[in-house]
């Protein structure tokens, strides 16, 4: 069977927006050249690197709020808690000893295990 040119070219640009969904909207959403952008759209979840994406390791004891936000599902409050239980315990003897802060659960700290230390 024999497909007519225009078939072909029409089955090629479906294919290639299935494989590159974003890659027909950013051309077609793009400024011309030298044209200003006076609020450029937020970038896509997708493009942007979120800071809980991190391997950096996190040591307990020294960490303030913005280096404990960076692991999962740790927030302003639960970062807030850690500090606050590091300075009226002093500090973790273990990494574990994390889920004896209030609202921190074993699983909090399992899924974060890998970036976490004291010291």
């Amino acid at each position: 069977m024999k497909l007519k040119p225009i078939v072909v070219a029409m089955l090629s640009a479906a294919l290639l927006m299935i494989a590159v969904p974003n890659a027909f909207v950013a051309a077609a959403t793009a400024p011309a050249a030298g044209a200003a952008v006076i609020n450029p759209a937020p970038a896509s979840p997708a493009a942007t690197t979120s800071k809980k994406n991190s391997t950096a390791i996190v040591n307990i004891n020294t960490a303030d709020a913005a280096t404990l936000q960076t692991l999962e599902r740790i927030g302003p409050k639960r970062a807030a808690a850690i500090i606050a239980y590091r300075q009226q315990n002093g500090p973790f003897q273990a990494v574990a000893d994390l889920s004896k802060v209030k609202d921190v659960s074993a699983s909090i700290v399992t899924e974060n295990q890998a970036r976490l230390v004291v010291g």
